[in-house]
């Protein structure tokens, strides 16, 4: 549950400059905050100019999530392509869905992650070269982390599956029909084949 935050002025303040959907620049961010100053002066007052940056982030981000603001004006400041040092103010329901779709795509990347990584070091090796026990020692270990990934792989794979046809529920298939539809046109589903990929 949000709290109120002592931020909120400045966060309404600056969604007045920078509605929703507005790509700014860092730079403007810290002209438009030295202008402001009310409740952001201690911020202004730090002399390093990226944790100046990062502190004045997160604070309007604290009040752009404020329980004190209506949920249309609610708001996040996010980095939006930090080599060019462009920001985006998105609302922050629009910031909270896209996270929640995608949870299971990260929780995909950080369970089979380890595993890929480990059987992808150990095939890098020049077994060739290594003694006969080392040899049969990882090509052990090999096979081991293969049976451990197997039903990991195949729970999440479960879970991508059974998410994609929900979506396709939602859009008027039947779950046979979007099962089908899966099996015979993988193709179609981009992130669904990147995961099996990623699960393979």
């Amino acid at each position: 549950m949000a709290l109120i935050s002592q931020y909120e002025d400045a966060a309404v303040a600056f969604l007045d400059d920078f509605p929703h959907g507005t790509l700014v620049r860092q730079d403007r961010v810290l002209q438009w905050a030295g202008g402001y100053a009310d409740g952001l002066a201690e911020d202004m007052a730090i002399t390093d100019p990226k944790k100046r940056l990062s502190a004045l982030i997160r604070h309007l981000n604290e009040g752009g999530r404020s329980a004190g603001l209506a949920e249309n004006v609610r708001f996040k400041i996010v980095r939006t392509d930090t080599r060019n040092g462009t920001l985006t103010v998105f609302r922050l329901r629009d910031v909270v869905r896209d996270d929640a779709e995608d949870a299971v795509n990260q929780a995909v990347r950080g369970a089979i992650g380890p595993f890929n990584r480990s059987l992808r070091a150990i095939d890098g090796l020049k077994v060739e070269e290594l003694s006969e026990e080392e040899q049969a020692e990882f090509s052990e270990l090999r096979e081991g982390l293969a049976a451990d990934k197997a039903p990991v792989a195949h729970l999440l794979d479960t879970i991508v599956t059974d998410r994609t046809v929900r979506l396709l529920g939602k859009a008027g298939l039947s779950e046979q029909n979007a099962r089908l539809l899966i099996d015979q046109h993988l193709g179609l589903f981009t992130s669904l084949q990147k995961t099996r990929r990623l699960l393979a």
